[in-house]
């Protein structure tokens, strides 16, 4: 038997050691937490045109294609869903960001690496460390 897991991409984007967090609203999942920039990828689509697409939709902001960095892959399971989330890494764009989806985002504001709100989803917090430890692969359940 095979399975079919679905695939969403996050991204994480920094300037000047700081990380870009949006506050979820009016969402099933985690209301008020901080959250990465994130999707589920279309068929078809490639990771590197989500980002591109994605966050000029949701973040207003112009990034090319060889500012995006691939940066890990995590297998996530919890009591609602699996899926695989691709990490992509940005530190160069144009524009000042800017929330575009007001009905799924109430801020998106930029925090300091070494002092990072308590309010953020898990996945954020295993985002950066897959980064920080240089990791390639994780797998994360609860």
């Amino acid at each position: 038997m095979h399975i079919s897991l679905p695939v969403a991409v996050v991204t994480i984007i920094l300037k000047d050691n700081k990380i870009l967090l949006l506050k979820r609203k009016n969402t099933p999942w985690m209301n008020w937490f901080r959250w990465l920039p994130w999707g589920r990828l279309e068929q078809w689509e490639s990771m590197t045109s989500w980002a591109i697409r994605e966050l000029n939709e949701e973040l207003w902001i112009i990034i090319s294609e060889e500012n995006i960095l691939f940066k890990s892959i995590i297998q996530h399971k919890d009591e609602r869903w699996e899926r695989l989330y691709f990490v992509l890494y940005i530190e160069d764009f144009f524009w000042i960001p800017s929330n575009m989806e007001k009905d799924k985002c109430d801020e998106i504001k930029w925090f300091n690496l070494d002092n990072l709100v308590e309010n953020i989803t898990p996945q954020v917090g295993i985002c950066l460390n897959t980064i920080k430890n240089k990791i390639s692969y994780s797998e994360y359940w609860y």
